[in-house]
């Protein structure tokens, strides 16, 4: 897959998250332990999950996560790395947004 000039990130913003996540079109996380993805998943913003397949997790709360998030499945390589397909960065950033479902936060956060 090669990353064509027209979806490539153009500028990364820091700052405060609470006071910066508005400026963005989707929210990436690669992993779910921070404080910062559980206020992202209060937001409206589309979030784009890189998700360790291999991770041990509780499947049903995965499975109500999954209707408020995109996941993109990947594995950690022998560097700790992850590896993925970046075709499906691609497709979970211009896919069309679905409604934002508030299952998750609002019965484990």
């Amino acid at each position: 897959f090669a990353m064509h000039p027209s979806w490539v990130f153009n500028y990364f913003i820091h700052g405060k998250f609470e006071d910066i996540y508005h400026m963005a079109d989707v929210i990436i996380f690669t992993y779910v332990s921070t404080t910062t993805f559980g206020y992202a998943l209060t937001t409206d913003k589309k979030i784009v999950l890189i998700e360790d397949i291999d991770n041990e997790k509780d499947k049903d709360q995965w499975s109500i996560l999954r209707k408020r998030v995109n996941t993109i499945s990947a594995t950690l390589n022998q560097y700790g790395e992850y590896e993925f397909d970046l075709g499906d960065i691609k497709n979970n950033i211009f896919s069309k947004t679905h409604e934002i479902d508030h299952t998750y936060s609002n019965q484990y956060l």
